[in-house]
């Protein structure tokens, strides 16, 4: 079983202004004149850390990192004001931009695949492959999936405590009802004890096996603001894109190479997103990993994952004249 790299510290970091309210935090690693690959974070509303940049050969690959609109290192914290998927869309153009990249590799987890998929849909010729781990589409099948019939009748006891403060009147609409919560509450202590509550719910969902250290991690009080806050404002408001819609518009990047990677058991975001998106890709490949849920952390993604970038550093490591086993 193949294993995260080992760690490494970035050799240059950034600060880039992308709007009058906006700065992102990026940095990049491994191979200054490697592959370029964007690590695409999980959320909306994560952030990258340490192990982002490890999925990946530093002697074969320039790895950027980046914290998007509100998350993690960049600023404003939390920031809902012009966040929607088209400004991180165009985030990443920039990032490229900025960074003087022709074509790059794209990954991304989870929600940083389907953000991965929507630029790839507006810039294909700045795309060299696509990498996804348990993709999210973010269509409205996939919303209900997690607040109205799908999950509760996975988790029953996950979904009680979820919904345990909720007026019985409103335990219909969960998500319309932490939006408020979130959104418009004015007492810190209040807002606060729903960000955790919802970050518990999804949490517990995301993995194979219960991940104690998972959970704490999204308990964080800055952590758990962040990420709830603005994934529950991209769930209402912004991901907007029909299953219908997207087929469609796959007939445009079907060239362009992609490994979309599954949890057999990922109960946030169904298998049959990435397999179905693979029937309509002819360029790409669905691979189910037996032993493994959403979460990115289930060694057998890990495993998974690191293969794909094997994959597709031997086949453009001659573009960029690297030999892999340096």
């Amino acid at each position: 079983m193949r294993h995260l790299y080992p760690a490494i510290k970035p050799y240059l970091r950034h600060t880039l202004k992308v709007d009058d309210i906006h700065h992102l935090y990026l940095d990049e690693n491994g191979n200054q004149q490697g592959i370029p690959v964007i690590f695409i974070h999980s959320g909306p509303g994560g952030g990258c850390n340490r192990d982002s940049r490890r999925y990946f050969d530093p002697n074969i690959y320039r790895i950027i990192t980046w914290d998007q609109r509100g998350c993690g290192r960049s600023t404003p914290q939390a920031c809902l004001e012009d966040n929607t998927v088209a400004h991180l869309v165009q985030d990443m153009e920039k990032i490229k931009n900025y960074l003087q990249i022709g074509r790059w590799v794209i990954f991304g987890e989870g929600w940083g695949g389907t953000l991965g998929l929507r630029y790839t849909l507006a810039y294909p010729d700045s795309v060299l492959a696509i990498i996804s781990s348990g993709i999210f589409l973010g269509t409205q099948a996939d919303i209900h999936w997690i607040y109205q019939h799908g999950l509760k009748s996975i988790f029953p006891d996950y979904w009680n405590q979820f919904i345990e403060n909720i007026p019985e009147k409103q335990q219909s609409n969960p998500l319309a009802f932490y939006y408020d919560r979130l959104i418009n509450q004015t007492n810190d202590l209040i807002k606060m004890s729903y960000a955790k509550a919802w970050g518990l719910w999804m949490t517990r969902c995301s993995t194979l096996r219960l991940n104690q250290k998972a959970i704490d991690d999204f308990q964080d009080n800055r952590r758990a603001l962040t990420t709830a806050k603005i994934a529950i404002h991209f769930s209402i408001h912004d991901y907007s894109m029909t299953t219908q819609d997207l087929f469609k518009q796959i007939e445009s990047i079907r060239h362009i190479p992609g490994i979309f990677i599954h949890g057999r058991y990922d109960m946030l975001s169904p298998v049959s997103n990435s397999f179905r998106l693979a029937q309509h890709w002819p360029a790409a490949e669905c691979q189910i990993v037996r032993d493994a849920g959403h979460s990115a952390i289930d060694p057998a993604m890990q495993d998974a994952l690191v293969l794909a970038t094997e994959v597709f550093a031997n086949r453009f490591k001659n573009e960029f004249n690297l030999n892999h086993s340096s």
